[in-house]
């Protein structure tokens, strides 16, 4: 969809609040629990992409020069060694 992020020419892939992206994720076994902002992920329906959709605007960080900058939250889960 042309509208599925704020302003991708600009690098902000957030989603736009008319995205076909929002809550179209399905629940993986090895998720990553919180998104590029630091917003947790929904565990249930996340939305598809970098960022859980949680308001109109992009509240974090914005991507400059293809680094973000280092104020977020986001973890991923620990990895088993074996499966």
């Amino acid at each position: 969809s042309s509208n599925a992020f704020l302003n991708a020419a600009a690098t902000n892939f957030y989603p736009a609040s008319s995205s076909l992206l929002i809550n179209k994720g399905v629940n993986l076994r090895y998720q990553a629990f919180y998104d590029y902002n630091g917003t947790p992920r929904s565990i249930v329906t996340p939305t598809v992409g970098a960022y859980e959709y949680s308001t109109t605007n992009n509240h974090g960080c914005p991507v400059i020069n293809n680094f973000k900058c280092a104020s977020s939250t986001a973890s991923v889960p620990q990895y088993p060694l074996t499966p």
